[in-house]
């Protein structure tokens, strides 16, 4: 087992400090190189699992003697993890290799990093060559005695925990680091990462190439997806998700020395830009494509430069100098991250099953909600106004659309669509708030476009939900929940400035309806309706004055808003 759980004891945590998280940090300590690696496997499962269910238990303002300690035993840790996929690489090549034999030869961790990132290609070289025999073959199984794979396949399991493991130790290390009180111990402990041989440029090889694995699996017809071993398919998953977290959290973890050192080799010597354009576009599993994504977005935000060469990677493809497979249409204007996107989202929200789907494993609404903020990242708002005008729409639809175009129009209509799903999942909820800060770059004109297509009301749903949260549900909540409204707060006040149609519904039914109407209430399935008033009741028709805010209105949560 790569990192033992030692006992409690060993350590004398004392009670104060006996939280899942720091018992993890304090047991993590030395290897243990047995010949099972089912005991292994299962070992470092629950090592991982519990180490992941311990983040948010983390407290701050840790001591730098607790640093030390525990800065150590990573250390150590991350030492191991490399050398145990160095052993689990040799073993999956030579299936005759004992770890315990080699284990008393190999010293050199220089050697290690020097061999490690050929023998993680020749592994999947070896994977990509099993599929392809699959794939070829009459039946859809090939003959799995050719390459030895399916004897591999707990092997594999026990690499997949161990690159697991590797994006937890480097999370657990940033951190420590973010929970240290001192500015001095904080300055000293950026420049000297325990887990810095875990973002060395051998490392991030290995993880690239891991990462690219699931992208070259070509997907079988109905007829013989049941032959395929169904564990390798979900192993090389595995392994290519959690390759594509380890390298997010290596380099965009801390900005400390290591994280940026991980950053410049991954861009600079590794082409990682391309890389990660060329798994954008080709089809992956949702979870390996949501982490492309945010890879991108962190990319987008740290790094001023990276849209352009991402788009002109992507130009490369498409147009000339690119792959033949990327030729098949030629474009009349340069492919754009924003087209790729577009494309993207229609999949992700108009896919079936319907979105966001029944299972809690389907990840659609994650990968939708990212992609609404890279698009606001991109500044794709202040696009709509060459779409949405008073005379371009028009003119636009009776002639052919440039694709750019084409993509900003479907993304207007996507907006719409989204809006009037239901807010009862949390999911499509989390949707909708995505693409409402899309909406505050958006021209004020884009408010005709809302209105037309009835998008005031669920707009109005999701300002009264976010003010519950803040007003009933948090008791007033503090600044960063305020600063939630924000967003639904400058969409609805642009919109209503450049738009006489939507002031006036927005003003007239919530908030200065007619007394007779103050009953008026916002359900949160998007519709609004009366409440039990009487109608023979005497309520005047009037409008609401100022000073009239009956309880549970609109008007009255934004009184109290204004005065909290």
């Amino acid at each position: 087992m790569l990192v033992s759980l030692l006992s409690r004891e060993k350590y004398q945590v004392s009670s104060v400090e006996q939280n899942t998280f720091q018992n993890v940090v304090l047991k993590a300590n030395q290897a243990n190189f047995a010949e099972n690696h089912d005991n292994d496997y299962l070992k470092l499962l629950r090592w991982n699992n519990e180490i992941e269910a311990s983040y948010a238990s983390f407290s701050r303002n840790k001591s730098d003697a607790y640093f030390d300690e525990s800065d150590g035993m990573i250390k150590k840790a991350a030492s191991m993890l490399q050398l145990s996929l160095y052993f689990s690489f040799k073993k999956i090549l030579e299936p005759t290799f004992a770890r315990s034999e080699e284990l008393g030869k190999t010293t050199s961790m220089k050697i290690i990093e020097s061999d490690i990132t050929k023998l993680a290609i020749d592994v999947a070289s070896i994977i990509n060559s099993k599929k392809k025999l699959i794939e070829s073959s009459d039946d859809g199984c090939g003959d799995l005695s050719d390459t030895n794979l399916e004897c591999c396949v707990d092997t594999l399991k026990f690499v997949s925990e161990v690159v697991r493991a590797c994006k937890n130790l480097i999370r657990l290390r940033n951190q420590m680091e973010n929970s240290l009180s001192t500015g001095i111990a904080c300055s000293k402990i950026k420049d000297n990462s325990s887990v810095s041989q875990l973002q060395s440029r051998a490392m991030l090889d290995v993880y690239i190439t891991f990462l690219t694995l699931c992208s070259n699996n070509k997907r079988m017809p109905s007829e013989k997806a049941t032959v395929i071993p169904k564990n390798l398919e979900n192993t090389i998953m595995n392994i290519s998700r959690h390759s594509s977290l380890v390298l997010f959290h290596a380099m965009h973890g801390n900005r400390n020395t290591a994280s940026r050192n991980a950053l410049g080799i991954f861009i600079r010597q590794l082409n990682g830009i391309s890389i990660l354009v060329d798994m954008l576009v080709r089809p992956n599993p949702v979870p390996t494509t949501l982490s492309i994504v945010r890879h991108l977005h962190n990319l987008i935000g740290s790094m001023p430069d990276s849209l352009r060469q991402i788009n002109a990677v992507l130009q490369k493809k498409f147009i000339g100098g690119g792959e033949e497979k990327f030729n098949r249409v030629q474009q009349e204007e340069p492919v754009c991250l924003v087209q790729i996107l577009c494309a993207s989202l229609v999949w992700t929200i108009r896919s079936d099953p319907s979105f966001p789907g029944t299972s809690s494993m389907d990840r659609r609404g994650d990968l939708a909600e990212e992609i609404w903020h890279v698009l606001f990242a991109i500044g794709v708002g202040n696009q709509f106004k060459t779409v949405f005008s008073d005379n371009n729409l028009d003119e636009q639809l009776n002639h052919k659309l440039s694709p750019k175009t084409d993509a900003i129009l479907q993304l207007g209509i996507l907006i719409c669509d989204v809006l009037h799903m239901s807010n009862f999942d949390s999911r499509t909820y989390r949707c909708k708030l995505a693409a409402v800060h899309l909406l505050m770059d958006a021209p004020v004109i884009f408010g005709k476009f809302l209105f037309a297509n009835n998008c005031v009301d669920p707009l109005v749903v999701i300002l009264w939900l976010q003010l519950n949260a803040v007003l009933v549900e948090k008791q007033g909540g503090g600044s960063q929940d305020v600063v939630q409204l924000m967003p639904i707060l400058v969409v609805l006040s642009n919109m209503a400035q450049g738009n006489l149609e939507f002031k006036q519904i927005l003003k007239n039914k919530y908030v200065f309806p007619a007394m007779a109407n103050s009953g008026l209430r916002v359900h949160e399935n998007n519709v609004v309706s009366n409440s039990s008033i009487n109608e023979t009741s005497s309520v005047s028709n009037r409008p609401m004055n100022p000073k009239d805010s009956p309880p549970g209105t609109l008007r009255n949560k934004l009184i109290r808003l204004m005065t909290w």
